[in-house]
């Protein structure tokens, strides 16, 4: 439950970064459009690829590598994006930001949760 919840924060953070980053604000709405397909694709996934029943980078590669280009091409549905240069250039960059977000997360939640030697 626990790296659930901290994948989560960190699919959210992205999403704020990038509402900041394109100064619109970070009002409900604009949550909703980026963080909801973000997060329906990623826990859809997830059930499926098992990621936190089996936890490790695996799974979360996996989850990753499928969730963020498909909640890429939801919002841009959403949105009413054609696909082209800016959408590329958009779902490169999520996938960059949310691995880096995700496994320093997973880094901090491995860190805190072994039993001290």
């Amino acid at each position: 439950m626990t790296l659930a919840i901290g994948d989560a924060v960190a699919l959210v953070i992205f999403v704020i970064i990038g509402l900041v980053n394109h100064e619109h604000g970070i009002t409900l709405a604009g949550l909703a459009r980026t963080a909801l397909p973000l997060l329906g694709a990623w826990f859809a996934v997830a059930a499926i690829a098992g990621t936190y029943r089996r936890p490790g980078i695996r799974t979360l590669l996996v989850t990753w590598a499928v969730a963020v280009p498909v909640a890429v091409v939801i919002r841009a549905i959403i949105l009413h994006r054609r696909a082209g240069e800016s959408q590329v250039t958009f779902g490169i960059v999520a996938l960059i930001v949310t691995l880096a977000l995700l496994l320093a997360w997973r880094f901090v939640a491995k860190r805190f949760t072994q039993p001290a030697a």
